[in-house]
């Protein structure tokens, strides 16, 4: 039982039992039990369909209330200095503030509503850019979220995160947002046999996640409709919390940099920490298969990086010494070129036994 539960068990109950108390003080039940009994019933259904209608409050809402409420007080404030001012103007040439007052009270509606209707459209529009810093009421939603690295299902089932965090190169708290799980579920349940492989992968990620010491990992509960696409949720909420998105998403990677939200794309990541090869160094590389082009070979470096061999068709299963002409970044990870150049059989080449 979560503790939001238990308080909403507590509230009912505490209600009911305040208006059974106030019955009893208020009524004699041995002449008549019936309106305490009713007002009792009354009092128990109000707080139920209380309790209904809070917990199916979106939190969005909340918030878009309470800035409502914050827009109408202020502006009833400038609405009644302003009528106090155009009072200050009048009084000279009317003579006494009743005067004054009877003169301009047939527009102080319209000049309320006016205001209150601009105020109130300002607070909203401007309710996710500024923090109104009175005493406990915060309108952004950017609390100690603020910073923290919003996983997408792709980095979750990719598996990497884990190491990557573990390195504390990524700063913050990890969040996972719970259409993110729902995901991961769909494919865990899937009839397909790779979409439940992955799905199980990306879930057995999530508990290595939570259970690794030094990482801190929050499941976020969002106000998302099930049928919204997820990228756009994921960028709506980075925007929400002043967060970044971790991804290894090509089309989520663009769409959430054109919005100016921050990006860790894993891949990117993973090239950056390659080793570096220069052009004119000369390297040991075995040739694993024949190349697209004529007369080449192709074999990979430690970290998997491809590598093609120009000359290195004639020598697929031996390793061979190539020395580095280029290399080009592809959407796919780096590409490296190099030339074999046999003018010593015996340096050049070992043979594989």
């Amino acid at each position: 039982m979560t503790i939001r539960l238990l308080l909403r068990i507590l509230f009912v109950i505490f209600a009911t039992g305040f208006t059974l108390q106030a019955c009893n003080l208020a009524y004699d039940w041995e002449d008549n039990a019936t309106i305490p009994l009713i007002y009792t019933a009354i009092t128990m259904v109000c707080a139920i369909a209380l309790v209904f209608f809070e917990s199916r409050f979106q939190r969005s809402i909340v918030r878009e209330i309470v800035a409502i409420a914050f827009g109408l007080a202020a502006g009833i404030v400038v609405s009644l200095f302003t009528i106090g001012i155009i009072i200050i103007f009048v009084l000279p040439s009317e003579g006494d503030l009743t005067s004054a007052f009877e003169r301009i009270q047939i527009w102080i509606p319209l000049i309320m509503t006016a205001i209150c209707y601009i105020s109130v459209t300002i607070v909203l529009q401007t309710r996710g850019d500024f923090r109104f810093l009175v005493p406990y009421i915060d309108f952004s939603d950017r609390g100690q979220e603020e910073g923290g690295v919003i996983l997408d299902t792709s980095v979750v089932i990719d598996g990497r995160i884990v190491d990557i965090s573990l390195t504390n190169i990524i700063g913050g708290v990890l969040i996972i947002p719970d259409f993110v799980l729902r995901e991961l579920q769909s494919l865990a349940d899937s009839a397909d046999k790779m979409k439940r492989k992955r799905g199980r992968r990306g879930l057995d990620v999530v508990s290595n996640l939570q259970k690794s010491e030094g990482i801190r990992v929050q499941i976020r509960e969002t106000d998302v409709d099930e049928k919204c696409d997820v990228d756009m949720e994921l960028v709506v909420l980075a925007r929400k919390i002043n967060g970044k998105i971790a991804t290894n998403d090509f089309n989520l990677n663009k769409v959430a940099r054109i919005d100016g939200i921050k990006v860790i794309n894993i891949n990117d990541l993973a090239n950056a920490m390659k080793p570096v090869v220069l052009p004119g160094e000369k390297i040991y590389i075995k040739i694993l298969r024949e190349g697209d082009e004529n007369k080449q070979g192709v074999g990979y470096l430690d970290d998997g990086t491809m590598l093609v061999v120009e000359g290195g068709k004639d020598y697929v299963g031996d390793t061979i010494e190539v020395t580095i002409t280029g290399s080009i970044q592809t959407s796919a990870g780096k590409l490296i070129f190099a030339k074999f150049e046999n003018l010593a059989p015996s340096k050049s080449v070992k043979q594989n036994v």
